[in-house]
């Protein structure tokens, strides 16, 4: 029988499957917490001539419990680990002098000249990848494993800070009727949540004012000003069961198959 440690790959494979289930766990608290109604969306309206402005005000009821913030953190723990196991086994592979691990930095100071020569025994292909994923290459565009490192760190000393998020999607814009009643809409960012918020304006003809009904989709997602952050093309925070999965889909699709030829050649499991 193969011994399961034997291969750093399939390892980090069945981190990544651990990471899944993780996931499903939170998901399934995320709409446990979610069917308490823990937010409400208030909707004004007022005429103005012919038009009828809606305004949406974001009530929030209940926090996301730590409980959630907690199921996160046991998911970002394993993607993060399976990075640095990826990293930790092509060093032995290479027989680096100095097992090293993944790490981040923010400029291209002295630290980061250092950690380059811990992997210049590593193939070419991983020390791209870990070049491109750096914070100094793109300070005000973190990539996702950088934002994935600082949940990491986060988690270890207060765990992920969570919120409740109500998104706005075109495809989800409900109406009754034979047409579409709208004449415009607009969706604010959110932010803190100390405060209520108007989430969104809408104006359509007065007339047709009861046949508009826009649908609000309910969600937990990170917090908007932590280091998931905002979700650049829809404006919103990033829904944490939707943004973690991405992240674990890519380690399998992307980073993987990259450290998978180097294991080829060398097990894991000799010196």
């Amino acid at each position: 029988m193969a011994n399961p440690w034997d291969d750093a790959a399939h390892l980090a494979k069945r981190r990544l499957d651990w990471a899944g289930c993780g996931i499903d766990r939170f998901e399934v608290l995320a709409d446990a917490f979610l069917a308490t109604e823990p937010y409400e969306i208030v909707t004004e309206v007022e005429r103005e001539g012919q038009n009828a402005h809606f305004t949406y005000e974001f009530k929030v009821l209940q926090h996301p419990p730590p409980e959630l913030s907690f199921a996160a953190g046991d998911v970002i723990h394993n993607l993060r680990s399976a990075l640095d196991n990826l990293v930790w086994a092509v060093g032995r592979t290479v027989k680096a002098r100095k097992l090293p691990l993944l790490e981040f930095h923010l400029s291209t100071d002295d630290a980061f000249s250092r950690y380059l020569a811990k992997i210049r025994k590593f193939p070419d292909p991983i020390k791209d990848w870990i070049t491109s994923i750096q914070p100094n290459r793109a300070p005000n565009y973190p990539d996702m494993f950088y934002a994935l490192h600082l949940l990491w760190g986060g988690d270890k000393h207060r765990t992920p800070v969570l919120m409740a998020d109500a998104s706005y999607k075109p495809i989800e814009l409900g109406y009754v009727g034979e047409r579409q009643p709208l004449m415009k809409i607009r969706v604010n960012k959110f932010g803190d949540q100390k405060h209520d918020q108007k989430i969104a304006w809408a104006v359509v003809p007065w007339k047709d004012k009861d046949d508009f009904k826009p649908g609000f989709t309910p969600h937990v997602a990170f917090d908007a000003d932590g280091p998931a952050g905002t979700d650049r093309i829809v404006g919103r925070p990033q829904e944490v069961t939707e943004y973690l999965r991405h992240i674990q889909k890519s380690i399998l699709d992307r980073v993987i198959p990259r450290f998978e030829p180097y294991f080829a050649v060398s097990k894991f499991g000799e010196g």
